[in-house]
């Protein structure tokens, strides 16, 4: 009896003590089992986001072909797009064009990126849907758009589900892609890449003068000891100064050269910021303005580099169907004809066309006044140079109002 009240004693002790032992390991367990699920949680966000990721590039890359078979189309077929957005996404969702399906978009539409992706072993189930991306050429050489991407992730293990819906950014841009304009309208001789210009406006009018003699050309110089040929000198006082091709004098003073500018209150601070500002490093004395100006036009016409301005976008560029309306938004693509370059190949030259590439390529007439200080056959009319203040350096022209032009009328 004295042995079955022991035992009975220690049955009542053990008792809460085999619950207390089974609480604590069921807290653990729970502990544990939330721990598991944050950590799974925690891998689940770094898997989605590098779905993300690697989905953005896919979408830029498919876009990118999508352009390049559309300007592949355009140039081969002499045919430009009826809707270039459009177009492009039948190519990213796709991969064909007007139906018929496009080589450079082999693998490498949305669905497949989407494929590839789902395909990665993470140690998770995942699936990937979109909606249909939009597409627009909004300013200068850069496509943007859009697209929503809904991720989900599950444990294989039921231990967690993530979810995320996501509206991203589209940008890329067309610099190094052929201009298709050049292209069409020379019968594929000539071909134009789209790079931008280095510059921020063509010409503009730094200082005038209260004398001036002759016209010229030159590097700056401030130093006086620093003479030469194609050297522009500026100065305080230029009195008597002479071995420089141009003098820019602050004072009144008369040099001993025959191009000069002086009387040019603030001409050192005005020059040093321009060429600080400015990567072209020639400053441009003129005796018809009395003024001294910067000309960056001259090194964006030879280096055949394009602009962010008022001409053809790359959208219209790539339809044909340019208008001439533009000039209230300064957002699409301003380039100009290299006249050498036709007289090389011998295409035939419109002696007083606009250069710039948008009138020059029209079938109406936009007439070119040549632009002083640059070469001969660098002639622009009227409207594009008073819409960017350099209409002074118009050699004989005549403010005419120019009609709205239809670029493949």
């Amino acid at each position: 009896m004295k042995g079955q009240a022991y035992s009975l004693m220690a049955l009542v002790i053990a008792i809460p003590l085999f619950s207390l032992f089974a609480f604590s390991l069921t807290t653990f367990q729970e502990q544990h089992s939330a721990v598991a699920e944050m950590v799974v949680i925690d891998q689940m966000r770094i898997v989605e986001k590098t779905i993300e990721a690697d989905f953005q590039k896919g979408v830029t890359t498919s876009a990118k072909r999508a352009f390049i078979a559309i300007t592949d189309h355009v140039v081969t077929n002499g045919e430009f797009m009826d809707n270039t957005g459009y177009r492009g996404v039948e190519l990213i969702l796709n991969g064909t064009l007007y139906g018929v399906p496009n080589t450079l978009m082999q693998n490498n539409t949305l669905t497949d990126w989407k494929m590839k992706i789902q395909n990665i072993t993470t140690g998770f189930e995942t699936s990937i849907s979109f909606l249909t991306p939009q597409l627009d050429n909004i300013s200068g050489m850069t496509i943007s758009g859009t697209y929503d991407i809904l991720v989900n992730i599950s444990d294989p293990f039921g231990r967690a589900i993530f979810e995320k819906r996501t509206k991203t950014p589209l940008f890329f841009t067309v610099e190094g892609f052929d201009d298709p304009l050049y292209i069409a309208k020379t019968s594929g001789i000539i071909k134009r890449t789209y790079n931008l210009s280095l510059y921020s406006y063509y010409a503009k009018k730094l200082l005038t003068g209260s004398a001036s003699s002759g016209n010229c050309s030159g590097l700056v110089t401030f130093d006086e000891g620093d003479t030469g040929e194609g050297k522009i000198l500026v100065t305080t006082d230029p009195t008597g100064i002479t071995g420089f091709t141009g003098i820019i004098g602050e004072g009144a003073g008369t040099p001993s050269v025959s191009c000069f500018v002086v009387g040019a209150a603030g001409a050192i601070a005005a020059i040093t910021q321009t060429l600080n500002d400015e990567p072209y490093p020639f400053i441009t004395l003129d005796n018809f303005t009395n003024g001294v100006w910067h000309i960056p036009l001259n090194d964006t016409v030879l280096t055949k580099r394009y602009q962010v301005g008022v001409g053809a976008s790359v959208y219209e560029r790539l339809q044909g169907n340019f208008t001439g309306n533009n000039y209230s938004m300064l957002d699409a693509l301003d380039s100009f004809v290299y006249i050498p370059e036709l007289e090389d190949a011998g295409l035939p030259v419109k002696e007083n066309q606009s250069i710039v590439d948008f009138y020059y390529f029209q079938s109406q007439e936009a007439k070119g006044y040549h632009v002083r200080h640059l070469p001969d056959w660098v002639k622009i009319n009227t409207r594009f140079a008073e819409y960017y203040n350099f209409s002074d350096l118009l050699e004989n022209a005549q403010a005419v109002e120019e009609e709205t032009v239809d670029l493949f009328g």
